[in-house]
């Protein structure tokens, strides 16, 4: 037969248990969304020294950082950028300047993309 203690000692013992294990963290699986306003696709950007991209990202959470990365179409074109951009926000309207200070920059086609990532989930434009 358990005792007074014993039962009391159970009960408190179920009763944090279905507290801990009910109370999980809802998971985010929405990701972001991503816009590029400018350049416009196919566009040719003429700039010897940089041009400006610009566009927005949205999150039902929050945006922990934002990639831009320029990969060249041609296989044969080694030239690439990327840059890391760190946020704390669920919304950003972006106006990120892409200089060009490397002599080796081939001019030629190129994909640009933007990554947004949420923590959970990642969304990519391009």
């Amino acid at each position: 037969m358990l005792t007074r203690f014993q039962l009391s000692s159970f009960f408190i013992f179920t009763t944090l248990s279905l507290i801990f294990f009910g109370c999980k963290k809802d998971e985010d699986n929405v990701p972001p969304v991503v816009t590029i306003n400018s350049p416009l696709e196919n566009a040719r950007v003429d700039g010897e020294f940089g041009f400006v991209v610009s566009g927005s990202i949205q999150d039902n959470e929050n945006i922990k950082e934002m990639q831009v990365e320029l990969e060249p179409v041609s296989s044969n074109n080694h030239s690439s950028y990327f840059r890391r951009i760190e946020l704390n926000r669920s919304s950003y309207d972006y106006s990120v300047e892409i200089i060009i200070d490397n002599d080796d920059f081939i001019e030629g086609y190129y994909y640009l993309n933007i990554t947004a990532f949420d923590g959970n989930n990642y969304s990519v434009a391009g």
